[in-house]
């Protein structure tokens, strides 16, 4: 997950941004909240065979296609 939003998507500037949003519960992967910053994100995250919904926060929210 953290690679996810630091590197291909650029939801947060930082891989240590997105391991303190994670911290502070503000990530959710299609509005299941994550706990770890060591969850993985596999076939079975996507929705219609090839969306991911990130939030960080409340208003901040991302589609991204795999």
């Amino acid at each position: 997950i953290v690679d996810l939003m630091a590197e291909s998507t650029q939801i947060v500037g930082s891989k240590g941004d997105a391991r303190r949003a994670i911290k502070g519960g503000a990530v959710a992967v299609n509005k299941d909240k994550i706990g770890s910053h060591e969850t993985i994100i596999d076939e079975s995250s996507l929705l219609h065979g090839k969306y991911i919904m990130v939030e960080n926060g409340k208003k901040n929210k991302f589609m991204v296609e795999v």
